[in-house]
C-alpha cells in the first residue's frame, strides 16, 4: 500500500475526532466551532468577585490575577489577609483588613503554595492567619505547601497533581511562579505557563492569586512571563516598600471590569504584631515629608545629570536620566527617564529651552 492510498484509508476511518489528514500527509485540527460560539443564550455565569481591595474587584471566580512587587516589599503580608478573609464567615467590624475581602469559601479548600522562601517563614504565615481568624489553629479546610526544595519541573508537576486532588478547592495562591519555569524570558515556555493556568482556573471554576517580583529598576514584572502576566490576567496589583519611611503600599496596577482604588498604606505594628492600615492622619504627614524628599531627590539627580554643562539636549538628559534615574538601583528604562524628565518640569529643577533642550536651574 502506498503513502496516498494509506492516506485515503485513514481518512475513511476517521482515526481521530480532533485531527484531520489533507492531501500532503500533514496533520489538521478539526474543531467544532459551536463549543466556542457565545450568543445570548449561552449559560454563562455571571462574573463572580472573589477578592476585593478597598471596594473594587481584584479576582473573580474562573480567572487568574498577579501581586508584583520587590523582595520584602509586604506580598506575604497580603496573602495572610486574603486567606483569613476567606476563612471567616461574619467578618467583625473591628478587625483590621487592609481593606482586602475575599468570599466566605464555605468550607471549600482554600490552598497556598510557596515556592520560595525557608519553610520557617511559611510556617510563620500560619500564626498570623490563626490570630486574624482569632482560631488557636488554622482550619482543617486551609492546606499550605512549600516548594522550595524541588525543581521548577517538580515544583509545577506537584501543582498539576494538588489540581487534581483538590478539584473543588475555592482560592489558589501561588506565590512565585516564576521557579515553576526554567526562564521566564522565553516565549514559548512563559505563554504556556500562563496558558495553563488560565485554563485550569475556568476548568475548576476557581480564583487563582499569582505571584512575580518585579525587575528591579522599574515597576514591570519579571521577563517575558511578567509582559504577558499583565495582558492575560484579569486583575493586578503592586505591592511596594518605602523603606525609609517604614510603611507600604497596595496599588492598583490593572483591574479589567472594576475602578482603581487610592492606594492602601499599611506599616508593621509591634503591638498586634503583623500588618496594619495607617490612619489619615499618619499617611497626610508622610505624605507631605515625601514630597520634600522627592524633590531634594530629584534635585541630585539633576545635578549628576547637568555635571559639565548647564542645558543639555533632549536625547542628553534622557541618557543621562537613564543612568542617574535611580542611583539605589542602577540604570533605569527610557519610559521612567521620560517620568523623570516631566516631574523635573514640574517642580521647576529645570526648563524648557530652545530648539528641544532642556535648562538647569540652580537653587537660590
Amino acid at each position: 500500500m502506498d503513502a496516498l492510498t494509506r492516506i485515503e484509508e485513514l481518512k475513511k476511518l476517521k482515526v481521530s475526532n480532533n485531527i484531520n489528514l489533507n492531501g500532503n500527509g500533514k496533520h489538521e485540527n478539526k474543531f467544532d466551532t459551536s463549543k466556542y460560539r457565545i450568543t445570548s443564550q449561552s449559560n454563562i455565569p455571571d462574573i463572580q468577585p472573589i477578592i476585593t481591595i478597598a471596594g473594587s474587584i481584584f479576582a473573580i471566580k474562573g480567572d487568574i490575577s498577579f501581586v508584583a512587587g520587590l523582595p520584602k516589599a509586604g506580598k506575604s503580608a497580603i496573602s495572610s489577609f486574603m486567606i483569613a478573609t476567606g476563612l471567616i464567615q461574619q467578618i467583625p467590624e473591628h478587625l483590621d483588613t487592609l481593606q482586602i475581602k475575599t468570599e466566605y469559601c464555605f468550607n471549600k479548600p482554600i490552598i497556598y503554595i510557596d515556592t520560595e522562601q525557608p519553610r520557617a517563614y511559611t510556617k510563620k504565615m500560619i500564626r498570623t492567619i490563626s490570630k486574624l481568624i482569632g482560631e488557636k489553629d488554622i482550619p482543617s479546610n486551609f492546606y499550605i505547601f512549600n516548594l522550595r526544595e524541588l525543581k521548577p519541573e517538580d515544583k509545577l508537576n506537584f501543582i498539576r497533581q494538588l489540581f487534581k486532588d483538590y478539584s473543588e478547592t475555592h482560592l489558589w495562591i501561588i506565590d512565585g511562579i516564576a521557579d515553576l519555569v526554567s526562564d521566564v524570558n522565553n516565549t514559548e515556555i512563559s505563554n504556556n505557563l500562563l496558558h495553563e493556568f488560565s485554563a485550569k482556573s475556568q476548568e475548576l471554576d476557581t480564583a487563582m492569586i499569582l505571584y512575580l517580583h518585579e525587575n528591579p529598576g522599574s515597576n514591570k514584572m519579571r521577563g517575558h512571563l511578567g509582559s504577558e502576566a499583565e495582558r492575560k490576567c484579569g486583575g493586578a496589583i503592586n505591592v511596594v516598600k518605602y523603606r525609609e519611611k517604614g510603611y507600604h503600599e497596595i496599588q492598583a496596577r490593572m483591574l479589567r471590569g472594576s475602578k482603581d482604588f487610592e492606594p492602601v498604606c499599611f506599616r508593621y505594628s509591634e503591638e498586634f504584631e503583623r500588618m496594619v492600615s495607617m490612619d489619615a492622619n499618619e499617611i497626610k504627614t508622610i505624605q507631605k515629608e515625601s514630597e520634600e524628599d522627592k524633590k531634594n531627590r530629584l534635585y541630585q539627580v539633576a545635578q549628576r545629570c547637568f555635571l559639565t554643562s548647564t542645558s543639555l539636549g533632549a536625547s542628553q538628559l534622557i541618557r543621562g536620566l537613564c543612568l542617574y534615574g535611580d542611583p539605589r538601583k542602577g540604570e533605569i528604562s527610557e519610559s521612567s527617564a521620560q517620568k523623570l524628565r516631566k516631574d523635573l518640569l514640574e517642580y521647576g529643577i529645570i526648563e524648557n529651552g530652545e530648539k528641544r533642550s532642556y535648562t538647569f536651574l540652580t537653587k537660590k
